[in-house]
């Protein structure tokens, strides 16, 4: 065979090989959304208001990290910190509207209205320790219905300052927190 025949059909063949690779990882690249949780009083004083407000020490990003449409990880949801660490994310799934966590490598059962309407409770880790998150109450808010769940430590010794409430929506997940420092709103 002719030496020029078989670099152009190599040159084809590794094109051809570059082209499915790419198409492979574009297929399975992941998509990823980043959130704030900024204070509920933050830019009140105008577009130029760069002065220091009360609860900005308090606020902290999300990352969204979507494997598929309903399946998804949450880095730094429920532990609040600025910078990403082993343990701060969480992943979730969405089946039929029930959402699940996975939790200590099972997935349970996270929320769902039916399971709201029967106080179901689930378990989240919060900073190092295992909280319930407890169904407490449906509010509206800007004409949307949220879930409002509560924390209660699962140690019943744990000395917690203060609960955390979490203001939930099925179609976007959490989207208020709320301390007795602070309210955080999801930007």
């Amino acid at each position: 065979m002719d030496r020029k025949k078989i670099t152009g059909m190599s040159y084809i063949k590794l094109s051809c090989l570059l082209i499915v690779f790419s198409s492979w990882i574009n297929g399975h690249s992941q998509n990823a959304v980043m959130y704030t949780f900024k204070a509920e009083n933050a830019g009140k004083g105008g577009n130029n208001d760069t002065s220091i407000y009360y609860g900005k020490e308090f606020e902290f990003k999300v990352k969204r990290i979507y494997k598929e449409k309903d399946y998804f990880i949450e880095q730094n949801l429920f532990s609040g910190r600025n910078k990403w660490e082993a343990g701060s994310s969480d992943t979730f799934k969405i089946k039929d509207g029930t959402w699940f966590l996975l939790h200590r490598g099972k997935w349970e059962y996270f929320f769902s209205d039916k399971g709201f309407a029967g106080k179901r409770k689930t378990i989240v880790n919060i900073a190092q320790l295992d909280y319930y998150l407890v169904p407490v109450k449906k509010v509206i808010s800007d004409g949307r219905v949220l879930y409002v769940l509560q924390t209660i430590p699962v140690e019943k010794n744990s000395k917690v300052s203060s609960a955390i409430t979490y203001f939930f929506d099925p179609k976007s997940g959490v989207i208020k927190i709320s301390t007795s420092n602070v309210t955080l709103i999801k930007t």
